[in-house]
């Protein structure tokens, strides 16, 4: 799987098409957001098609390989408010949505990220009644930050455990780079409600975890994307308030630097990289109360932030990713709902 970016198609920066057709209705949720990301989906013909609800979308999807997808995993349900496994994916041209098998266990303040033929699903917790798939009797979950680690191949259309993490969390960032999966930050929900610095490393040939520099400052609900040797850390949650931060880890030196702070502070909010400038899309502030609408970009090569056309709605919690030269957001949260729109 690699990021998909369709080279006939000429680059947006403006966020302003809603995808009408594409609304997460029916059995596409509304719901809160932990990740969203853009693959080529090698799909695997007949087993994909048993996942879906009806022969029109069989068809589409058996007819699918190496189409670029978006892909939006876990969350959290708006009507019950617990914790979701759902996998679904967007097909642009056709402007439809399908699924993929859902997670082995449903959470939300996931992270996730693409990795050679994978997806890696760290972290995250999860509320709400559940039943293993073991049949035996149904466990009540609180916001707990767990440690799992489990990623999914599209072409094996399975899921897997891998090594968990060192330290367990919720709403942290994950990004990978040079063949090794990155978690960053985080919440991990002890007594005194503690935010965490906390860097770890993923080699998935070794199956193992280790320890990197930890961030400048610790902060939870952050986002983080990848240019070239380095990983972008943007925003996050830290002692009651959005923080503005931008924090730039060299991979290969193990080591941190401050770059300029985004105009705007804000927390729960979306990061990706277009033609090699960063954005920063909504999120919130003010202790959560307001979700915000802007788009904020970033030239690591100037060092500039700019203001953007913002969002046509406000979000936090949402997802992003980048899509045939376009950026796309997907879900999140207002104030007090939980949102099924998805915009480029």
């Amino acid at each position: 799987m690699v990021h998909a970016m369709d080279p006939n198609r000429p680059a947006r920066n403006q966020i302003h098409e809603k995808e009408e057709d594409a609304m997460m209705t029916d059995w596409h949720m509304e719901r809160e957001l932990s990740f969203a990301m853009s693959l080529h989906h090698r799909l695997g013909g007949n087993s994909m098609a048993r996942m879906l609800q009806s022969e029109e979308l069989c068809n589409l999807v058996c007819k699918m390989a190496k189409t670029p997808v978006l892909c939006v995993i876990g969350g959290k349900d708006h009507q019950s408010n617990d914790s979701i496994s759902a996998v679904e994916c967007y097909e642009p041209d056709s402007q439809r949505w399908f699924k993929l098998p859902p997670m082995p266990f449903p959470r939300r303040g996931l992270a996730a990220a693409a990795l050679d033929d994978r997806v890696y699903i760290v972290g995250g917790q999860y509320c709400g009644q559940y039943t293993p798939p073991s049949g035996t009797a149904p466990i009540f979950c609180r916001y707990h930050p767990n440690a799992m680690v489990q990623s999914f191949s599209d072409k094996l259309g399975d899921w897997r455990n891998e090594a968990p993490l060192p330290t367990a969390r919720s709403y942290l960032a994950a990004t990978a780079l040079k063949g090794q999966l990155y978690a960053l930050g985080g919440f991990d929900g002890t007594l005194g409600n503690r935010y965490l610095a906390t860097v770890e490393k993923y080699c998935p040939l070794m199956d193992t975890w280790v320890s990197c520099s930890p961030l400048p400052s610790e902060r939870s609900h952050l986002a983080s994307a990848a240019y070239g040797n380095s990983i972008y850390v943007f925003g996050g949650y830290c002692s009651g308030a959005a923080v503005s931060y931008v924090d730039v880890y060299d991979v290969v030196t193990d080591e941190w630097k401050r770059g300029p702070c985004m105009p705007t502070a804000r927390d729960s909010l979306a990061a990706a990289v277009l033609n090699g400038k960063f954005f920063a899309l909504g999120g919130c502030t003010s202790g959560g109360v307001t979700s915000l609408a802007s788009v904020e970009s970033f030239d690591h090569r100037s060092g500039k932030w700019e203001t953007e056309t913002p969002m046509p709605t406000t979000r936090a919690l949402l997802g992003a990713a980048v899509l045939n030269g376009r950026i796309f957001v997907v879900g999140g949260t207002t104030a007090y709902n939980c949102l099924n729109s998805v915009h480029r």
